[in-house]
């Protein structure tokens, strides 16, 4: 008698964490905020790995930046798109940039949201945080780490989760930057004397596999 040849299902999708929270039962993937130079546009996204920025980029080509009119401000959104589903946890969320921040822009502020963003391009918040409205008094390179927790959001493929950082100047006239050289090429000194890297991250916790 011929034994049947039985078909295997394909295995199940692994997902690599970069580390774990065991308290939160969640996994966190760590993705850098990239910027794609192509003829006419800068094309901003995010990945799992840094990813060096072109020789002919010039110093303000790794910095998106403002320097209008009063009021004006930086609002810029990195995505990654799922090509297999994929749940975020419902747990913190932590962002890291790097800016600069003129003087005459008075009190600047940043807001840092995370969206869900289906296919056909509809955002729903699942994460959002404010830094304080600041005044340092002086020109300033600052280093911002921000702290947020997520609603729990199943991602289909095809759908993306979006990162947003705004930064408004808080209606003066002044120049901003908001840094995204995420090999790190660029070395800053803070309003503190340290010394800050140009990257940003976000490290996002997702559902453990059972």
């Amino acid at each position: 008698m011929v034994v049947p040849i039985v078909y295997r299902k394909n295995p199940p999708f692994q997902v690599s964490y970069d580390w774990t929270d065991s308290i939160a039962n969640c996994g966190y993937i760590r993705f850098y905020g990239n910027c794609s130079a192509l003829t006419g546009a800068k094309t901003l996204f995010l990945s799992k790995n840094s990813i060096d920025s072109s020789s002919y980029y010039s110093t303000t080509d790794q910095a998106i930046y403002t320097s209008s009119a009063a009021g004006d401000d930086i609002d810029k959104d990195f995505d990654i798109t799922f090509t297999v589903p994929i749940t975020v946890a419902a747990a913190e969320c932590i962002v890291n940039f790097s800016r600069w921040e003129q003087d005459a822009c008075g009190a600047a502020q940043c807001v840092v949201t995370v969206y869900h963003v289906t296919a056909a391009g509809v955002e729903t918040s699942i994460g959002t945080a404010t830094t304080p409205s600041n005044n340092w008094g002086s020109d300033q390179y600052l280093r911002e780490c921000i702290k947020m927790t997520l609603t729990q959001k199943t991602f289909v493929a095809g759908e993306k989760l979006r990162l947003t950082i705004n930064i408004t100047n808080g209606g003066a006239l002044g120049t901003m930057k908001l840094y995204h050289d995420s090999s790190g090429g660029l070395t800053l000194t803070d309003s503190i004397g340290r010394t800050i890297g140009t990257d940003i991250t976000v490290d996002v916790p997702f559902v453990l596999d059972n």
